[in-house]
C-alpha cells in the first residue's frame, strides 16, 4: 500500500515558516501604506504652498499689464480710461483686473492693491 502525505500530516515547522512569510507581506504591505501616505500628504502641502506663492506673482504681473494698458489708451485717446471695462472694450486687455485698481496722476498710470489682495505692487 502506498502512502500519501495528507494536509494532516504536513510538518508544523512547514506550516508556521508560510504563517510568518504571510506576516511578512502585511507588514510590508502595511509599510508601503504609510509611505505613500506620507508622500501625497508631502505633495498636498507642497502644492498648496506654491500656490500661496502665484498670487503676489500674478498681482504684480496684472500691474503692469494695467499700467501698461492704461498708458496706450492715454495715448491713442488723450485720456484715461473711466473704468477699467473700457480698457477690455478696446481689446488691450483680455479682462478687468482682478488684484489692482488703477489711478492716474498728471499722465502717469498707478496700480494699487485691492483690498484683501496679497501682493506689493510697485507704482514706477
Amino acid at each position: 500500500m502506498a502512502t500519501t502525505r495528507s494536509t494532516i500530516d504536513t510538518c508544523p515547522a512547514e506550516n508556521n515558516h508560510r504563517h510568518g512569510r504571510t506576516g511578512m507581506v502585511l507588514a510590508l504591505l502595511g509599510l508601503s501604506l504609510i509611505v505613500v501616505v506620507i508622500m501625497v500628504g508631502l505633495g498636498a502641502l507642497f502644492l498648496g504652498w506654491v500656490s500661496d506663492m502665484g498670487e503676489p506673482d500674478a498681482c504684480a504681473a496684472e500691474a503692469i499689464e494695467a499700467r501698461a494698458a492704461a498708458e496706450e489708451f492715454y495715448a491713442t485717446e488723450g485720456r484715461f480710461p473711466s473704468d477699467p471695462a473700457e480698457l477690455v472694450t478696446t481689446g488691450l486687455l483680455e479682462h478687468e483686473p482682478i488684484y489692482v485698481d488703477l489711478g492716474y496722476e498728471g499722465d502717469q498710470a498707478y496700480a494699487s492693491p485691492k483690498p484683501g489682495a496679497d501682493c506689493a505692487v510697485g507704482t514706477d
